[in-house]
């Protein structure tokens, strides 16, 4: 085990994240895997494939997996007043607020975690979604920041989907993306930044509550106050040594695993956009 702290990486089982934790891993730098559950994909049981091979690649960098359920933030954020979103953004944003929601419960983990960077799969090539932008980046690494959290984007600057693809070929893993699909894939036209950075600033309030509430039971905290609040470790997950380590083997969720958020044995994936 690596004497480095961990890094959180959102993780969807795509090829991008999955090239995130690669990259980190040849650092040497542990990874915790983030799978955040916002009940709106579909196609989601070949993740555990991916994290086994990844495992079976890196052995203990890879510190643990953890499925998240989003779906109440990601209510709050997107849906509950979709219809005054849609007058007056004239856009389908929802996929832009179901990044908000994840940040939040990343947030959340981080912070209980001892954790101090997060990362995620974005790139430039994808900049036909909102929340790949870089004005959707600049607000997220903000927001983050905020909390005391490093936010990045390691693969950002990738060329191309087939640049990736050969980068994880060279490392022996599958160039197949094992990511959910989104029902709201294809339901949505090119915003503007401007009206990508409104509906952000928009829902920035909401969010800040949410996380309060996540880390304090209170929702009325700012990120302020919150980085100077002593948050103690989630129970659901194993906390970490000094040296990054986590106490105790993390059980690993396995395709028969009875615990999964589904109630189906399967593990569940982030919403993603295309089958890749």
């Amino acid at each position: 085990m690596s004497d480095t702290p961990p890094q959180l990486v959102m993780y969807s089982g795509g090829r991008d994240s999955t090239l995130v934790a690669c990259k980190l891993m040849l650092k040497n730098i542990p990874v915790f895997l983030f799978s955040a559950n916002s009940g709106c994909s579909l196609h989601r049981g070949p993740l555990q494939d991916r994290i086994d091979r990844l495992r079976a690649r890196f052995g203990d960098l890879v510190v643990a997996h953890k499925v998240e359920d989003i779906s109440g933030t990601f209510r709050s954020i997107a849906l509950q007043n979709i219809e005054e979103d849609f007058a007056k953004y004239g856009k389908n944003l929802i996929l832009l607020g179901e990044k908000l929601a994840i940040h939040v419960h990343a947030i959340d983990i981080c912070r209980r975690q001892g954790m101090t960077v997060m990362n995620d799969g974005i790139n430039q090539y994808q900049k036909d979604f909102p929340e790949q932008r870089d004005v959707a980046r600049d607000f997220l690494q903000s927001f983050t920041q905020s909390y005391g959290i490093d936010y990045r984007s390691p693969v950002y600057d990738s060329p191309s989907m087939l640049y990736v693809k050969h980068r994880l070929m060279q490392l022996g893993l599958s160039a197949k993306s094992l990511e959910g699909v989104t029902i709201f894939g294809d339901t949505f036209s090119t915003p503007s930044d401007e009206v990508i950075l409104q509906y952000l600033q928009d829902k920035k309030a909401i969010a800040q509550e949410i996380t309060s509430f996540l880390l304090t039971g209170e929702s009325n905290m700012s990120p302020e106050a919150l980085q100077k609040q002593k948050i103690g470790p989630r129970p659901d997950i194993e906390p970490w040594l000094g040296n990054g380590a986590p106490t105790a083997a993390v059980p690993r969720q396995t395709a028969a695993s009875p615990a999964s958020p589904d109630g189906d044995g399967r593990p569940v994936l982030a919403a993603s956009r295309l089958p890749k």
